[in-house]
């Protein structure tokens, strides 16, 4: 198998670039690999499966790479050697940098869908999707399964504990 169809490749290239500053870390990227497959069903046109791998192992440097030359040259080096053009770097480079904000192709609602989820899975989540639409299948039916447990945990917390009324309450 090519390095261009291994995500391992993207990842391995990736994990030394990820510092203590990066949010998440180098952790973040690996569990959104891991989650390509699953918000990948049912997209279509079928995604390229070389840029998922890369928005997803370099999602948290897209900030780093448009400000380091360096990076960005390394980076546009260790492409062309797993045989991607120059066109298609600078098409990658666009989609990292607005995978996050403003997806638009599949690959880009992919990982930006995945990375959601990954949002609304920590403990310190806030209680709604802060105003994110997600783009995929899998995210759609995610964020609808989490709108049904903040309504249950809404209902419980106001059966259990209602709004104070009146004066003295507030």
């Amino acid at each position: 198998m090519s390095k261009r169809k291994d995500i391992k490749a993207y990842l391995d290239f990736a994990r030394p670039y990820y510092t203590a500053e990066v949010p998440g870390g180098f952790a973040h990227a690996e569990r959104l690999a891991g989650r390509l497959d699953e918000f990948a069903r049912g997209v279509t046109p079928e995604p390229l499966r070389p840029v998922l791998w890369f928005l997803a192992a370099f999602h948290g440097l897209r900030n780093r790479l448009a400000g380091d030359a360096s990076l960005r040259a390394a980076t546009a080096e260790f492409l062309r050697s797993i045989d991607w053009t120059d066109e298609q770097i600078a098409r990658g480079l666009v989609a990292l940098a607005r995978h996050a904000s403003e997806p638009m192709t599949v690959e880009e609602m992919i990982v930006h869908d995945a990375d959601h989820c990954e949002m609304l899975a920590r403990p310190d989540a806030v209680r709604d999707e802060g105003g994110v639409t997600f783009r995929t299948p899998a995210g759609r039916r995610l964020a609808e399964r989490y709108r049904a447990r903040i309504r249950e945990a809404t209902w419980r917390s106001e059966t259990l504990c209602p709004q104070p009324t009146g004066k003295d309450g507030g």
